[in-house]
């Protein structure tokens, strides 16, 4: 039913069905494909996602990657 829904939201919404085509074409997994699909279908979900990722995510991948700077450098 997932499938039949899908496509019947697509046919409603012609932005969603642009956003469904245009990621269609690139290589990413089925968890990738279905984050994408509903932060379009949704975008209030949207932009509480990117909030929480700027707020709580973000600040922990900027200390990984600075971490991972410093030790590469170390390493040089």
């Amino acid at each position: 039913m997932g499938v039949v829904r899908e496509a019947s939201d697509a046919e409603e919404n012609p932005e969603l069905a642009a956003a469904i085509e245009e990621f269609a074409s690139h290589s990413e997994s089925e968890q990738e494909r279905k984050l994408r699909y509903y932060l379009v279908k949704h975008p209030d979900l949207c932009k509480d996602f990117i909030k929480s990722f700027i707020e709580r995510i973000l600040p922990v991948v900027a200390e990984w990657d600075s971490r991972s700077k410093k030790q590469a450098e170390k390493g040089s």
